[in-house]
């Protein structure tokens, strides 16, 4: 009787052997999360994300990828937002027929009326470590970002 591993005892052998033990338990279950991660694709790829990253992420997560691919994207959010309350996140409503449209839009998708440039009070910086706002210049995520900025110059 030997003892320790023998030459026939390897961890994916055993593993292998063990999804023919019980039939095609171990090949339905790559079939089952092969699913999710298709469905989790097309779900994706009809609201215009990517659908090659939502199948692998399908795969990984399973039924979870389904759950999170019917979550409404932020732009959804934002552009409802915006419809309701005329200005919200990067959008705006036209003021000529009151669809939404980006903020940096000069010309409306929708009725093709020239738009109003962007008000100067606004900040049109997009650079937000040079942000003015100090509350933002307290949190964690700016003080990294101008760190990574001092390491990188």
């Amino acid at each position: 009787m030997a003892f320790g591993p023998t030459a026939n005892d390897s961890f994916a052998g055993n593993w292998l052997d063990g999804l023919h033990e019980g039939g095609k338990d171990g090949m339905e279950l790559v079939l089952i999360w092969c699913l999710f991660g298709l469905v989790a694709a097309i779900i994706a790829n009809t609201k215009g994300r990517n659908g090659y990253g939502w199948f692998l992420l399908g795969i990984l997560l399973g039924p979870f990828a389904l759950v999170i691919a019917f979550l409404p994207s932020m732009d959804r959010k934002t552009i409802q937002k915006a419809q309701h309350q005329g200005e919200a996140g990067d959008f705006k409503k036209c003021p000529y027929c009151a669809e939404v449209v980006r903020k940096e839009a000069i010309k409306c998708k929708h009725c093709g009326s020239n738009l109003p440039p962007p008000s100067s009070d606004e900040n049109t910086n997009n650079d937000p470590l040079t942000d003015t706002n100090e509350n933002y210049k307290n949190t964690l995520a700016y003080k990294a970002g101008k760190a990574w900025r001092n390491m990188t110059k």
